[in-house]
């Protein structure tokens, strides 16, 4: 596993995604791990998951 650092989450600009949101829909990263916030653009491209927290 290559872990990688993206330098934003990911925003819809001119009808493409950039950051790490931009780098799974392009292939270049298989997952992202990261506290992306719910946002209505992202629905269609992003599968999000529960939070889960360990103590």
């Amino acid at each position: 596993m290559n872990l990688s650092k993206g330098e934003t989450w990911g925003y819809l600009i001119n009808g493409s995604f950039n950051g790490i949101i931009g780098d799974m829909i392009k292939g270049i990263v298989d997952f992202g791990a990261t506290p992306f916030q719910f946002k209505p653009e992202r629905l269609d491209v992003v599968e999000y998951t529960v939070q889960a927290w360990l103590a």
